[in-house]
């Protein structure tokens, strides 16, 4: 039989998971980033980070209901302000936000944002 691993092999171990677990959180937020509407990004990264719909209203000094009615694309056009509030909140470039609110304006007006 052999010898049990060491803590520091233990721990090396653990780092690697958690890098793995890193790694494939940031490759499935870019790929959300790249392909989503602003209510897929902004449910996705909710669930990411843990946040309520109050904690995402708290950082951003928008209303739950405007949150709400965006993670339902039923608000697709949001001001510049609110595109910065809420890359700030998630962590993300505003360029991300901006993208995905021109594909939810396109999906559900028929056409791009103004």
């Amino acid at each position: 039989m052999g010898t049990a691993p060491t803590r520091d092999q233990r721990l090396q171990v653990a780092i690697n998971d958690l890098v793995q677990v890193v790694m494939e959180v940031r490759d499935a937020a870019n790929h959300v980033g790249e392909t989503s509407t602003l209510g897929q990004l902004i449910a996705f990264h909710r669930a990411a980070w843990g946040y309520s719909l109050a904690d995402v209203a708290e950082q951003t000094g928008l209303s739950k209901p405007h949150i709400h009615a965006m993670e339902q694309d039923r608000s697709t056009n949001p001001n510049v302000s609110t595109i910065l509030a809420l890359a700030k909140a998630f962590k993300v470039s505003a360029t991300t936000v901006f993208l995905a609110a021109e594909r939810s304006s396109f999906l559900v007006n028929g056409e791009g944002g103004e």
